[in-house]
């Protein structure tokens, strides 16, 4: 929290102090703009016109100044909003700016709506910082992904123990995301996405060129503008009339003419990614230029070093062919380019030879970049939170165990944490209790730090140890009237899914919440005392939360394989109280009835 008080005073200071340099520099060059104009239009002498010379060039060097200063300034303002968003973050819990991923909810997934990963007030709202589309990807599938070899998950941690102490690394890598970025970042949400570079280039390189490489064509585009730049050369030099070059001059645009409509689709698909390629430029040099330690970062650093020396990368070479090609914009500038060069045609052939040449080398920048764009929300999220810790990962016989974990959506001052523990295969925790109690944010508890785990990221937790395992779950079934299935269909068609899975050999960790709702209480018993039997079949593990206390006497029957924990709330002076702290055994305290009475939706029953 030091970290960004501190920041945001400094920026603030830059940002005043970048706007009154500004002002005096435009000042500035308003005055050598028209003491130039003056002395030009008022004196014919040579001194006057040759201080009025250098009056205009120091306009044009304090135009560049001001361009200079500007960038430097949305650099400042958006390196600003960073520190002050994640300032507000850790004060007040409020994290509604940031992106939801709303475009990744899906209730099909095997637990992603159940661990309410996406949508607002998620758990990838809360955690994602990612400033590239790409990057967003990769951190969206990075936590819909619960199994992983202990070996990727131990990389995955050690580059984010590294990026989350290089700070300075992770907001420089935010704010060039940012200030450079084709739209406003800021204007509804933090940190918006641009255009998906990793798509559609991927599509653009797989295209046919533009342009056919047949010979007279080859010939026609380097001996017209060589004849054209002759003729010129002798009209401005050599007496020749000018009517030659002008002659020529038409020709050529002519020429440019018989491929315009290819060239402007060209530029019409890819104009508008001129900016998010600088991005990519910017962020893998960025990336290159940082001295890694860890194995995962350095790989990455290691793929986009050795393509071409400064100045030549996949990144800066695109960037500098598109920006030749937005020459065309200006009329007067494409006119006289087109009709000198066939300017067009020569950028527009120079990037078919780039996509044949760099298709695969492009995609390791843009890996890098998306790559190090994801773990840094990992990064942000421990460096935020130091209180969390890294998850020992074992791979030898199954282990799920944590010490005051709990979940991070809860804010510190309210969330109450529980430890916990289950080993082995084939087994069963049937955790109950009372309306209200904490079962449900108990699984979610579980489900969410084994994502985390998983992903190399710190959980909310003293100490956790954690064997790699997919994740399935089942807690939020829901009706659909457009695909006539009702509530208890939706649940009978996930817990299918749940056992077809398993019946592939899969090892899982099953999370069901109060299973066949919608069927009476017998039907409901027998029901779901089956399914935990079955799971017992398969190589599961699991919690399975219920109000059917009965269920518990399954631990009788099975005591090597089902347990029982419970939650608890007491009535105390007409009040009901929680502590949602969890404890062995089976709840026999119910409070349904009680809160009816209280707020008046039923009348006191009489005994």
């Amino acid at each position: 929290m030091k970290l960004y008080k501190d920041n945001i005073i400094t920026y603030n200071l830059k940002k005043k102090t970048h706007k009154r340099l500004i002002q005096k520099v435009g000042f500035a060059r308003g005055i050598t703009f028209l003491v130039s104009l003056g002395l030009l239009f008022y004196s014919q002498t040579g001194l006057f016109i040759g201080v009025s010379a250098l009056m205009f060039v120091l306009f044009l060097v304090l135009l560049k100044y001001n361009n200079t200063l500007r960038t430097k300034l949305s650099e400042i303002e958006a390196a600003l909003r960073i520190n002050e968003h994640e300032l507000r973050l850790i004060e007040t819990h409020d994290f509604s700016y940031f992106h939801s991923g709303d475009e990744f909810v899906n209730p099909e997934h095997p637990f992603s709506d159940d661990m309410d990963l996406f949508g607002k007030t998620s758990v990838f709202q809360y955690l994602n910082r990612t400033i590239t589309c790409g990057g967003k990807l990769k951190f969206a599938q990075s936590l819909m992904q619960t199994y992983r070899r202990k070996a990727e998950i131990l990389q995955r941690q050690e580059a984010v123990r590294e990026l989350c102490q290089d700070t300075e690394f992770r907001e420089r890598f935010a704010v060039l995301g940012t200030a450079y970025a084709p739209d406003n970042y800021f204007s509804t949400q933090y940190l918006h996405t641009h255009d998906d570079l990793g798509v559609s280039f991927a599509e653009w390189f797989s295209e046919a060129p533009v342009l056919k490489k047949t010979k007279i064509w080859l010939v026609i585009s380097y001996l017209a503008p060589t004849i054209t730049v002759f003729l010129t050369g002798l009209a401005v030099f050599g007496g020749l009339p000018y009517i030659y070059a002008v002659l020529f001059g038409m020709l050529n645009l002519t020429f440019v003419g018989t491929k315009l409509k290819s060239i402007n689709l060209e530029h019409s698909k890819l104009s508008r990614f001129t900016s998010s390629v600088q991005v990519v430029r910017l962020l893998s040099e960025l990336i290159s230029k940082n001295k890694f330690k860890t194995p995962l970062l350095k790989s990455l650093q290691e793929n986009i070093s050795g393509h071409g020396v400064p100045g030549t990368t996949p990144p800066e070479r695109l960037e500098k062919l598109l920006k030749r090609l937005d020459y065309r914009l200006n009329f007067l500038v494409g006119f006289m380019l087109n009709s000198l060069f066939l300017w067009d045609i020569h950028v527009i052939r120079q990037l078919d030879s780039f996509r044949k040449a760099h298709a695969h080398t492009f995609d390791l920048f843009l890996d890098a970049v998306y790559t190090v764009d994801s773990l840094n929300s990992f990064s942000g999220f421990a460096y935020n939170n130091p209180e969390f810790s890294y998850p020992v990962i074992d791979d030898a016989n199954f282990k799920f165990e944590i010490k005051q974990g709990g979940h991070f959506l809860i804010h510190r001052s309210k969330r109450v944490d529980n430890d916990f523990t289950i080993t082995g295969l084939q087994k069963i925790g049937i955790i109950t209790g009372a309306n209200m109690a904490g079962k449900s944010t108990f699984l979610r508890t579980v489900g969410v730090n084994i994502i985390l785990a998983s992903a190399g990221s710190v959980v909310c937790a003293e100490k956790m140890s954690y064997s790699p395992i997919n994740l399935y779950t089942s807690i939020r079934s829901r009706d659909s009237l457009s695909e006539n299935a009702s509530y208890f269909f939706a649940e009978l068609m996930r817990i299918r899914k749940i056992i077809e899975t398993l019946n592939q050999g899969e090892k899982l960790f099953v999370i069901i919440d109060e299973m066949l709702r919608g069927t009476n209480s017998k039907d409901k018993h027998e029901g779901s005392r089956g399914l935990i039997l079955k799971l017992l079949k398969y190589n599961a593990v699991g919690l399975v939360a219920t109000h059917d206390v009965q269920l518990g006497e399954l631990s009788q029957t099975y005591p090597e394989n089902i347990f029982n924990r419970r939650f608890e709330s007491e009535i105390t002076d007409g009040e009901l109280f929680f502590d949602y702290k969890m404890k062995d055994g089976v709840s026999r305290h119910l409070n349904a009835t009680f809160l009816m009475q209280k707020y008046g939706i039923i009348d006191e029953l009489q005994s």
